[in-house]
């Protein structure tokens, strides 16, 4: 597990907001969301153009990639059968057809979409515009996860999201894991603030999770979060997650920041 786990940080954090009531289950219910990547909030996510290095895309290459796609189906096969394979879709041309890498593309996507359930966090608990953006704006709450009970809880595997002022293209030879790592761990640099971490499990889509409640660590309440509403969370936290951490978020009376309290 550690190998996974060595280049997260401790506490994974997610911005929720109180008045919306399948953000509340998160506390009440113990329920993590695996969202598809169509429900998400960025134009390119799950539509990344799919599209090779063109400067690999020699005949000599695209024979080998079939090649291995061949031997990897048909293990069974006589490499006479395999050649002849090879060679007839390598004649077909579909590396250089843009209907054809258009088409495969929206497959690809599809299944991407229909298969992969995603959980969006971030390391940063105080991070101003991931309050403004995903708590209501500071009207809501933030919850900390221990990485470890995290990962046993969901099975899921986690990826830091890559930000390039480019999209990415692929590399003919590029295994599935490593495909699927650009197609849906880069984001534009317009997004990095948000530093985001993605839980991913294949079959997961839109698919609840029920946590232990141990693995909540922190829960943080908003600036602007009603006194109301803090005091029934405050009421929650302490039967159901005593062993949590709670804070309260204050503006700064110097700075344009936001500061952490520990009430708990």
């Amino acid at each position: 597990m550690q190998e996974f786990l060595h280049d997260v940080p401790d506490v994974l954090y997610k911005y929720r907001d109180w008045n919306n009531p399948n953000h509340k289950r998160l506390l009440e219910s113990q329920e993590l969301y695996f969202s598809s990547i169509d429900q998400f909030n960025d134009p390119f996510d799950g539509t990344i153009p799919y599209r090779y290095k063109p400067e690999e895309l020699t005949e000599e290459n695209i024979f080998l990639k079939y090649y291995q796609i061949t031997k990897r189906g048909y293990p069974n096969w006589k490499e006479e059968q395999i050649h002849e394979h090879c060679f007839h879709y390598q004649q077909m041309g579909h590396f250089h057809d843009e209907k054809y890498m258009d088409d495969f593309e929206a497959d690809t996507l599809k299944q991407i979409n229909q298969d992969f359930g995603i959980v969006c966090l971030c390391k940063e608990r105080d991070n101003f515009l991931l309050w403004s953006h995903y708590s209501n704006s500071h009207k809501g709450f933030c919850v900390g996860f221990n990485k470890k009970l995290l990962f046993e809880d969901t099975g899921a595997g986690f990826a830091h999201m890559q930000y390039e002022e480019e999209l990415p293209t692929l590399n003919l030879f590029d295994n599935v894991f490593e495909t699927f790592k650009k197609l849906i761990g880069t984001k534009s640099k317009t997004w990095k603030y948000e530093d985001e971490y993605r839980l991913t499990r294949i079959y997961y889509s839109r698919t609840k999770v029920i946590l232990r409640k141990e693995t909540v660590v922190e829960i943080i309440l908003g600036c602007k979060m009603e006194q109301a509403e803090k005091f029934n969370i405050l009421d929650l936290a302490a039967r159901e997650y005593p062993h949590a951490r709670v804070y309260d978020m204050k503006l700064s009376k110097t700075k344009f920041e936001i500061e952490i309290m520990q009430i708990r």
